[in-house]
C-alpha cells in the first residue's frame, strides 16, 4: 500500500514559522505537518514505513533487483528514485535478513578443527617398533613427492616443515612410550620434550593436580614448528599502550582455549562452542560488509578512472551489487529449504537444477551489470570483471578472516 499524506486544509499556516502550508512539510523551515501528538496507530505506521518502506516500491524493486543487471543503478542515475527502495536501505535490510538466515541455517553445523598435538599422527603406534616403521613409511612418502621435478619450489619448502614435523612427532611418541614403561608421569620427566610441555598454561605444576601424559600432551599446539604458549609469551607490541596489550594478551589466552577446547571437549562442548563462535563471527560480518563496500567502490572508480564519473556513482553500484547478492543468497537458502522440507523424491532434480541455475546467475548477473552500467566493450569488461573479483575476493578473505579470529578471541 502507498503511505498516506497528509495534506493540510485550506489557509493552514505552519506553526514554527506561520508560513502557510501547501504540503505535508512547511516550504520555508520544513517543520512536518504531522507531530507524534496523535494517535499511536498513526505513529506506528510511520515508524513502520520509515524503518521497512513497505509499499509499492518493494514490489517494483526487489524483481527488477534480480532479474534486471543494472537496471536499477542506471534508473538511480537517470534521476528517477522515488519509485524504488533506496540504495542503502535496499542492502541494509537484505544484508540483516541474509545472516540471519544464514546463522540459524548454520546453527547445528559441528565445528572441530583439527589441531597438531605432540604425537600427531603417531597417536596409534603402541610400540617403539611401530613407530619406527611409521616415521620410515612417511619420510619414504614425502621423499618420493620430494623427487618429482616439476613441483614447484614453496611445494618443496613445505616439505621439509612437514619432514621435520614427523620427525618431531615420532620423537615425542617414543619419549611417551618410554614414561608410560618406566611408569613416570610426564611432569617428572626431565627430558627436554617433557620440559618444554610442562612450562604450558595447563601444566601440573600450574594446576595443582598431576595428569597423565596422553592427558598433558593435548595442551601442545604447534604453530609453524614451535609451541603456542600465549600464558607465557603473550603478544606485545611496543608501539601499543598498556592496556591494549593486556587486552591482546587475554585475547589470545582466549583464543588458545577455545582451541584446546574444540580439540579435546566432548562432541557436545565443541558443538557448543562452535555455534557460539559461528554465531559470534555471523554478527561481526554485517558491520564487515559495511566496511567493505566503501572500498569496493573504491576498487570500481580505480578500475574505471577515465569514466569520469563520481565516486558516489560508484557507491551506488556497489550497493546494488551487494544487495543483489544477499538476495541470490535467501533464494539459495530457500531452495535448499525446499530441498530439505520435501519428501518427494521427483522434486529433487527441479530443485537441484534452479539451484545450479542461481548459482550461475550469480556470477552472470554481476558480469552483465557491469557492462551495463559503465557501457565498455566485452572485452575490456571482461577482463576487468576478473581484476575487480580478485581485489574484493582477496578483501573479502581478509575480512572474513579476521572475523574468525576475533570471534575466536571474543567468545
Amino acid at each position: 500500500m502507498e503511505p498516506q499524506t497528509a495534506t493540510p486544509p485550506p489557509g493552514a499556516k505552519c506553526a514554527n514559522c506561520g508560513a502557510p502550508l501547501y504540503g505535508e512539510y512547511c516550504y520555508q523551515c520544513g517543520q512536518p505537518v504531522k507531530g507524534l501528538i496523535r494517535h499511536l496507530s498513526g505513529v506506528l505506521g510511520d515508524v513502520f514505513d520509515t524503518l521497512l518502506n513497505i509499499d509499492s516500491r518493494v514490489i517494483r524493486t526487489l524483481p527488477a533487483l534480480y532479474f534486471k543487471p543494472g537496471f536499477l543503478s542506471r534508473e538511480y542515475f537517470a534521476g528517477r528514485r522515488v519509485r524504488y527502495v533506496t540504495p542503502f536501505r535496499l542492502m541494509f535490510f537484505l544484508c540483516l535478513i541474509a545472516f540471519f538466515v544464514m546463522q540459524v541455517s548454520f546453527a547445528s553445523l559441528d565445528f572441530a578443527p583439527k589441531v597438531q598435538t605432540s604425537s600427531g599422527a603417531f597417536a596409534d603406534a603402541h610400540t617403539v617398533a611401530e613407530v619406527n616403521a611409521q616415521e620410515q613409511r612417511m619420510l619414504r612418502k614425502l621423499d618420493a613427492d620430494e623427487a618429482n621435478p616439476a613441483l614447484p619450489q614453496v611445494a618443496r619448502a613445505g616439505l621439509e616443515v612437514a619432514r621435520k614435523g614427523v620427525r618431531r612427532s615420532a620423537t615425542a611418541r617414543l619419549k611417551e612410550l618410554e614414561r608410560k614403561e618406566r611408569g613416570k608421569p610426564r611432569g617428572d620427566d626431565p627430558s627436554p620434550v617433557a620440559a618444554k610441555a610442562s612450562s604450558g598454561p595447563a601444566s601440573a605444576a600450574s594446576s595443582g593436580k598431576g595428569k597423565t601424559p596422553d592427558e598433558e600432551k593435548s595442551n601442545d599446539i604447534y604453530i609453524n614448528d614451535s609451541i603456542w604458549d600465549p600464558a607465557h609469551h603473550p603478544v606485545h607490541l611496543a608501539w601499543l599502550p598498556g592496556f591494549a596489550n593486556a587486552w591482546l594478551a587475554a585475547a589470545e589466552i582466549r583464543m588458545h582455549d577455545n582451541v584446546l577446547a574444540l580439540k579435546n571437549g566432548t562432541p557436545q562442548q565443541r558443538r557448543e562452542l562452535g555455534q557460539r563462535m559461528f554465531a559470534g563471527v555471523f554478527s561481526l560480518l554485517p558491520q564487515t560488509m559495511f566496511v567493505l563496500l566503501p572500498l569496493f567502490a573504491v576498487i570500481l572508480k580505480v578500475f574505471y578512472v577515465f569514466k569520469r564519473r563520481l565516486y558516489m556513482e560508484h557507491l551506488i553500484v556497489a550497493l546494488h551489487s551487494h544487495a543483489f547478492i544477499f538476495l541470490s543468497l535467501l533464494v539459495l537458502f530457500a531452495l535448499a529449504a525446499l530441498k530439505g522440507l520435501s519428501s518427494s523424491a521427483w522434486l529433487d532434480v527441479p530443485v537441484d537444477l534452479l539451484t545450479a541455475a542461481a548459482w550461475i546467475w550469480l556470477f552472470v548477473y554481476l558480469y552483465l551489470m557491469q557492462k551495463r552500467v559503465y557501457m565498455q566493450g566485452w572485452i575490456l569488461t571482461t577482463l576487468k570483471y576478473w581484476c575487480v573479483g580478485i581485489c574484493y575476493t582477496v578483501l573479502l578473505s581478509v575480512a572474513v578472516g579476521c572475523a574468525f579470529v576475533l570471534s575466536m578471541a571474543r567468545t
